[in-house]
C-alpha cells in the first residue's frame, strides 16, 4: 500500500502504526520529529486579572505564546520580542519596566505590569516576528485609596466682609495618581 498526504498537525515525535484486516499483522514507523509550522500568531495563554487597583501591578500578570495555524509553540524564537501596550479600551498607558519582552523559547511571561487610571482597559500584544497581535479580555481598574485633598477651583482672591465669596472653592479627594474618589 502506497500512501500520500498523509500529514500530522502536533509539534512532537511520533511514529506511525499500520494494520491490516487480513490477520493479526502490523508495522511501527520510524520516529518522526515534527516541527512546528512557520508563525502565525501570538495567543494570550494567561489572561491578565480582570480587576485591578490603579498604580498596583496586576495579580495575574499575562503570559503571551507565539504560536503556528495549529497552536504548536514556536520554541525555536526566543529572537524576536513582544511589545505590550493599552489596547481598543482605556485612555491612559500600561506602566512596567519590561514593556517589550525577547521571546524565551517562543513565549513572553510579563511581570509588574500595573495601570495608573481607574476605567476599564485591556492590552494589546504585538510581536517583531510578523504581523501577529492578540488583545486581552478587559481589565476593570479601581482607584487606589484616597491620599490626597486637591483645590480644583481656587476661592476669589479678594472679597467684601459679609458677602459671598465671587467664586467659591473645589475640593476633590483623590488618590495618589489623580483619580477622584466618588
Amino acid at each position: 500500500a502506497s500512501f500520500s498526504g498523509l500529514s500530522y498537525n502536533l509539534a512532537e515525535t511520533m511514529n506511525l502504526s499500520f494494520s491490516t484486516n487480513a490477520g493479526a499483522f502490523t508495522a511501527t514507523s520510524n520516529s518522526i520529529v515534527v516541527s512546528p509550522a512557520a508563525a502565525s500568531q501570538l495567543v494570550i495563554t494567561q489572561q491578565p486579572s480582570a480587576t485591578a487597583t490603579v498604580g498596583v501591578a496586576f495579580t495575574t500578570q499575562p503570559v503571551v505564546k507565539e504560536e503556528d495555524a495549529f497552536g504548536n509553540v514556536i520554541t525555536s524564537d526566543s529572537v524576536h520580542t513582544v511589545t505590550v501596550a493599552r489596547g481598543n479600551h482605556g485612555t491612559a498607558s500600561v506602566q512596567g519596566s519590561n514593556l517589550t519582552l525577547t521571546l524565551a523559547n517562543g513565549v513572553a511571561s510579563f511581570s509588574g505590569l500595573s495601570y495608573n487610571l481607574a476605567e476599564t482597559m485591556n492590552l494589546s500584544f504585538t510581536t517583531n516576528a510578523g504581523g501577529f497581535t492578540a488583545t486581552s479580555n478587559d481589565i476593570v481598574v479601581s482607584r487606589a485609596v484616597a491620599s490626597q485633598l486637591v483645590i480644583t477651583q481656587q476661592p476669589a482672591t479678594t472679597a467684601t466682609a459679609g458677602v459671598a465669596f465671587t467664586t467659591q472653592p473645589v475640593v476633590k479627594e483623590e488618590d495618589a495618581f489623580g483619580n477622584v474618589i466618588t
